[in-house]
């Protein structure tokens, strides 16, 4: 009777109509089951995992119980099976724990069932579980721990697993060569990947997607085309995989023309884009800074009729933090809202950073504190967040409060809380945090985080002291450690650690004008004309030029550029026009142009006039006058805002009623009535 009524399931294999529905099915089954023939319980519950039907599932299970059925392992590995494909892995857990005995089969169900719900480091672990109890593991098993030690990077239990199979003399199988070229070329080891490969008795699809895949995300895109040309030679036909893995080596290798060129080959030659497709290609849009293409590419996905997913959305996100184009953001939160997936980690994450770098940090908040999951990345965002706005004590609290929810720090998370502390003046604080990274949470300082202790004591003027500390580090001071110290010397006019902190540089980033026009103000504010001239000099002979003063400002979903002295703005005369008569109210109101920001041999008139033009001054007047009344202006800015634009832009703030929102190379500024929420420390 049960070979029957499972005959029907065979039906939706096939073209006949009308299909029995599985509830109906089943429903059928467990009459019978009912009755007293419990024979084909494991035939049953396979069923059910295949069609992933939770429901008549349990069912069965109650109906085990009820029956007392001899537990076996068969019939709990099905079960366990079931469970694992349903999504259900807590229940599957407490099955598999409770097993008086497991076989080889049970293990790698389990170990399957972590894999396939990302649980990376529990299936590494129990893997080596089951190897210590006695139970060996076999070439169904290793594609899963593999694809574990892919994901963690764990090159060191990749190879442990490797020397396994080896030794125990398992035949080769193409699935686990397959995971391995994987394993290696995610664990940045390409020669393990290609000496796999290469020994390869036999090659599918799968075998050539994983290595040229390997190459591509390696930055190795030559090499992965090499390999695209030999498996076609060899009669393989490129499939989706294949092309998606090209596109997206060569979009996040910054060449953004010859991935746009491999997507259009791709459909040349019959294979339409999906999903993955469009992301790749978006993503490498929006990691070269090619913000405005990125979003109308997102804009033309949806037209043609695909969907964009979580991981869609996440990319994007960044485009619209890196233009202020908050109305592309929030059209992209609503979005987010309608197709549910706000209550997924990925898309919440990039929200709370898309805000905050958008200046709006409430909103940031907001969307962190609405999360039914976070994990250490949510955490690190939205501490991060406050960091970049300059409030160190939300971010220490949220530092703690961390804490209290049993959430592990990374290296990241301590990243982000040196930079709150260091942007805020926090010294004693930041002190405190670096010490516990390494006592309480056995996190020994990266160089980034010695660059931001040398940043957190050259701000608060304490420059001698930062030095000392580059001079104690345990790890070799990089171009971020002299930076910050430079940067320091800058804010607090030391001349000679200046001098000292650039020739490191000049070592380090021979080709970088940013550390030479640093040195060359230094020199400037110091008055020593002779030694500016030098410094410059010194540039023209290496063929260096300074990168001027950029702004930008979005308006009516469109984002304006402008650079410091600009004559091209289709409105720029009527921009300067705001602009001295917002200075002529403004010296009414007590502001008085600080002209010793001008780094020029210069009379004052002059610097004041060469002040007048500075980026953010256009951007923001341009601002006041193409909105309503009323209106926030979101402006970025590529360098750190000068001290008498600060000022400037205080005193806007203040006689417009306007909210002006600020990003510089390193922070933002929030100025209202008259005040900026750096408190003036920056």
């Amino acid at each position: 009777m049960l070979g029957v009524i499972f005959r029907q399931t065979n039906k939706y294999n096939t073209n006949a109509a009308p299909k029995p529905s599985l509830s109906c099915v089943l429903n059928e089954a467990l009459e019978v089951l009912n009755k007293g023939d419990i024979g084909h319980y494991a035939y049953l519950l396979q069923t059910c995992a295949n069609m992933k039907a939770l429901e008549e599932g349990r069912q069965l299970h109650a109906l085990m119980l009820k029956h007392g059925t001899k537990q076996t392992v068969v019939l709990d590995t099905k079960l366990i099976n079931l469970y694992t494909q349903c999504g259900f892995l807590v229940y599957a857990r407490q099955l598999f724990d409770k097993m008086p005995e497991r076989d080889a089969l049970s293990w790698t169900v389990m170990i399957g069932g972590l894999a396939k719900q990302g649980q990376w480091e529990e299936t590494v672990r129990l893997f080596y579980q089951m190897r210590n109890s006695g139970i060996h593991p076999n070439n169904f098993t290793f594609p899963s721990v593999l694809r574990a030690c892919a994901n963690l990077t764990a090159l060191q239990e990749g190879r442990d697993i490797h020397e396994y199979i080896v030794r125990n003399g398992f035949e080769p199988d193409v699935f686990v060569e397959s995971a391995l070229i994987d394993m290696y070329s995610r664990c940045g080891r390409l020669e393990f990947a290609r000496q796999v490969f290469d020994r390869m008795r036999q090659r599918d699809l799968v075998a050539w997607n994983a290595m040229i895949a390997g190459y591509a995300k390696n930055g190795h895109n030559p090499e992965a085309i090499e390999v695209f040309h030999e498996m076609q030679l060899a009669g393989f036909k490129p499939d989706l995989i294949t092309w998606n893995a090209l596109i997206s080596g060569y979009s996040h290798a910054g060449n953004t023309d010859e991935a746009l060129k491999l997507f259009n080959q791709m459909q040349l030659e019959g294979l339409a884009p999906d999903t993955v497709s469009w992301t790749a290609l978006i993503t490498g849009y929006v990691h070269n800074s090619k913000g405005n293409k990125a979003l109308k590419l997102f804009s033309q996905m949806q037209q043609v009729g695909f969907k964009p997913n979580s991981i869609t959305i996440a990319s994007i996100l960044p485009a619209c933090a890196n233009l202020l184009a908050i109305q592309h953001g929030r059209s992209m939160h609503g979005y987010v809202i309608r197709n549910v997936f706000e209550s997924e980690i990925v898309a919440g994450n990039a929200l709370v950073d898309m805000y905050a770098k958008c200046g709006c940090l409430g909103y940031a908040r907001q969307v962190f504190d609405k999360m039914h999951q976070r994990n250490t990345v949510s955490w690190n965002a939205i501490i991060a967040a406050y960091a970049m706005h300059g409030d160190g004590e939300h971010a220490l609290m949220l530092f703690h409060q961390m804490h209290q929810e049993c959430m592990t720090p990374d290296h990241i998370t301590f990243t982000s809380i040196l930079s709150a502390c260091s942007h805020a003046g926090m010294v004693d604080e930041g002190w405190k945090c670096f010490e516990q990274m390494t006592q309480d949470h056995g996190i020994w300082p990266t160089v980034e985080h010695c660059a931001c202790m040398v940043d957190l004591l050259g701000r608060a003027g304490c420059v001698n002291k930062a030095y000392e500390f580059i001079k104690k580090m345990q790890v070799q001071p990089n171009a971020c450690v002299w930076g910050a110290l430079l940067g320091a010397c800058r804010i607090h006019c030391n001349v000679e650690l200046g001098e000292f902190a650039a020739k490191n540089l000049f070592v380090l980033e021979p080709k970088n004008a940013a550390n030479y026009v640093l040195l060359s103000n230094i020199f400037a504010d110091a008055g020593k004309w002779a030694e500016v001239a030098k410094v410059r000099n010194m540039m023209k002979k290496r063929g260096l030029k300074n990168r001027p003063g950029c702004s930008w400002i979005e308006v009516k979903n469109h984002v304006h550029e402008f650079v410091v002295g600009d004559k091209s703005h289709p409105q720029i005369n009527k921009i300067y026009l705001m602009l001295e008569r917002l200075a002529g109210e403004m010296k009414e109101a007590g502001y008085v142009p600080d002209t010793s920001f001008v780094l020029q041999d210069v009379d004052n008139e002059e610097r004041e006039r060469i002040l007048c033009g500075h980026s953010e001054r256009l951007a923001i007047a341009f601002g006041l006058m193409n909105t309503c009344h009323g209106t926030p202006i979101r402006v970025i800015k590529n360098l750190r805002v000068c001290g008498d634009c600060h000022i400037f832009t205080r005193f806007i703030s203040k006689i417009t009623g306007r909210e002006i929102f600020m990003r510089d190379g390193s922070r933002f500024h929030h100025f209202k009535d008259g005040l900026c929420s750096c408190k003036d420390y920056w």
